[in-house]
């Protein structure tokens, strides 16, 4: 999947966003993208993982998941998705597009 260079989003959400891309500029574009982001996040994991760290939910919460020392790789990241980790389901009905959109919603906690 290639990258936009401006915004460092997929060309793929850039090109599915409902509006014309001459009258976007990169902040909007990026809202944008970060509203369909939170959209998988909702649907597939707020259930279980709180991202505001204001309540106890069953999972651990997420907030700041990526401002953690040492940084977990994307890669680990997408495997716990899709094959689940201790009490959490696999997620394998993601598709790689939609797990990218949700390590990029967790980069922007």
């Amino acid at each position: 999947m290639r990258f936009h260079r401006e915004t460092g989003l997929t060309r793929g959400i850039i090109r599915n966003l409902a509006c014309d891309p001459a009258d976007n500029d990169v902040a909007k574009v990026r809202a944008s993208a970060r509203c369909q982001h939170r959209s998988i996040f909702n649907q597939s994991c707020a259930a279980c993982h709180d991202t505001l760290g204001a309540s106890t939910k069953s999972g651990p919460e997420l907030k700041s998941y990526y401002h953690y020392q040492p940084q977990p790789a994307d890669a680990t990241v997408r495997m716990i998705i899709q094959q689940g980790k201790d009490k959490m389901p696999a997620f394998n009905a993601l598709n790689k597009s939609r797990i990218n959109d949700l390590i990029a919603f967790l980069k922007t906690l």
